[in-house]
């Protein structure tokens, strides 16, 4: 599983889709929350009463400068199909948070490697984060999160692979926010935001995005974008800019994701 993580290739034995998401937890700091999207087709499931049993290991590293990991966490986890629901469960994936809590802020490459226990088939995927400084006052944004816009009433805003597999079908709605942290130190009336995408390069959305207040206080930068059919199938960049206008050397904050 090292060897997979290590090696500039991305291993495939195990089809994995990770998002790894920078989100502060108080009296804890930063940490970064590793959605694991694990293609369920690529594991060996064993017969039980009523189900199908399937059982993988994880391992997720957080390296900073130089190849030294900085924080390592390790899981077994065991993916249980209901008999009825078996297909589904093939077809859908499964989905799995694995939080590494890092100690200083800065810029890092999260590796993250499944192994099926039945055969030894490993897969891979690895993500850049950079966990910005919040010292002085600075603004900035905690990572993007991604979902399908009109769910059904009392559906919760994490149901669901959306915010892992960032894919999205064209005319469909997706609903994006992330956190403006130190927002307590800024004035609301002094912040300027907006949503870009970008494809290849090139500019295909600009506008403006909400600032909400949210409940303990600090604001949340969010808003729904409908994909046009202008928005041909492909890979496209979702950054979200915060700025505030009194503070033009600390007072700027982007963050950036990426979907299909």
């Amino acid at each position: 599983m090292r060897a997979a993580m290590l090696s500039p290739f991305r291993s495939s034995g195990v089809r994995l889709r990770l998002t790894a998401l920078y989100a502060e937890v108080p009296k804890r700091g930063p940490v970064v929350r590793n959605l694991l999207h694990i293609d369920t087709q690529d594991l060996t499931f064993q017969s039980a009463p009523g189900a199908s049993l399937a059982e993988v290991e994880i391992v997720a590293v957080a390296t900073s400068m130089g190849d030294r990991p900085v924080a390592t966490v390790a899981r077994s986890y065991k993916i249980q199909a209901p008999a009825d629901r078996f297909q589904e469960a093939l077809k859908e994936g499964a989905l799995y948070t694995l939080d590494v809590p890092v100690k200083k802020r800065g810029a890092y490459q999260i590796q993250v490697a499944v192994r099926d226990a039945a055969t030894g088939k490993v897969g891979s995927a690895s993500q850049f984060l950079e966990i910005p400084e919040l010292k002085r006052g600075r603004v900035a944004l905690t990572s993007i999160v991604l979902q399908t816009g009109n769910r059904p009433a009392g559906t919760p805003a994490w149901a669901g692979m959306a915010p892992v597999t960032r894919q999205f079908r064209a005319g469909s709605q997706v609903e994006y926010f992330c956190f403006l942290e130190n927002a307590g130190k800024v004035l609301a009336a002094n912040l300027d935001s907006q949503i870009r995408i970008v494809r290849g390069g090139q500019s295909v959305y600009t506008g403006p995005a909400k600032l909400v207040p949210i409940d303990g206080g600090g604001l949340a930068v969010t808003g729904t974008l409908k994909l046009g059919e202008r928005m041909t199938p492909g890979d496209y960049y979702l950054g979200v800019i915060a700025a505030d206008r009194t503070a033009p050397k600390n007072g700027v904050a982007a963050q950036w994701t990426d979907f299909e």
